[in-house]
């Protein structure tokens, strides 16, 4: 729970890691859709895997968010495989390699400079979804 920064949280719960995470349980709590994402990547982990898979992981979270999620996602999955599917073009960046598809086709591969550089489709869609984050860092007062 530290290390997707739950601990603080989880530590003001009355049953600790024993409260159940639905309001229809007695003493049970709501999470945000960010703190799910958090729990979904610490039992990621618990399960010491060779490989997690992610799709569409934070699709219903704000950019901001988004960014946590995946700076924690790839602070702890240094030594693991990891595959990400998502139309979010922001958390790409943290790939080692990033697979483009259209049409159910690759039409792009490589690391993020890479992309960039070439000018395609991955960097439309880049410059297409950076204003997202532009805006709710403004929005928070951030940048």
């Amino acid at each position: 729970m530290n290390q997707v920064g739950l601990e603080e949280k989880v530590k003001n719960y009355m049953n600790n890691l024993d409260t159940y995470l639905t309001k229809e349980m007695p003493d049970g709590t709501e999470l945000s859709g960010g703190e799910w994402q958090r729990i979904a990547i610490a039992r990621g982990f618990l399960k010491d895997s060779d490989l997690i898979l992610l799709d569409e992981p934070t699709a219903a979270l704000d950019p901001i968010t988004e960014m946590k999620i995946f700076e924690i996602f790839h602070a702890l999955s240094k030594n693991i495989t990891s595959i990400t599917i998502s139309h979010r073009i922001g958390p790409t960046r943290f790939s080692d390699r990033i697979i483009v598809m259209e049409n159910g086709e690759i039409v792009e591969e490589g690391h993020f400079n890479e992309l960039m550089s070439k000018k395609g489709i991955y960097y439309e869609m880049y410059k297409s979804q950076a204003k997202w984050y532009q805006e709710e860092k403004q929005t928070m007062g951030v940048g």
